[in-house]
């Protein structure tokens, strides 16, 4: 029992540091803002479908970065 929660919870680590990669691909954003935006949208696809005020509603969210977000998201 303690086995399947142990590898539950890296599993979920791990989940959470590929969506981390993922966003700090984008100009500006970093591990920490990043970080801010999965726990304020809990999804990537919610950070995906964002608006540019959703996006500036996240803490250390500037302008130009929910700029840059919106732009890597319409590749």
């Amino acid at each position: 029992e303690v086995h399947r929660f142990a590898i539950a919870y890296q599993r979920n680590l791990q989940s959470k540091k590929l969506l981390e990669r993922e966003l700090t691909a984008i100009s500006g954003i970093g591990n920490k803002k990043a970080n801010s935006l999965l726990k304020y949208f809990k999804t990537m696809n919610k950070i995906k479908n964002a608006s540019f005020d959703e996006l500036i509603n996240v803490k250390g969210i500037t302008q130009k970065n929910a700029n840059e977000i919106i732009d890597f998201f319409k590749k």
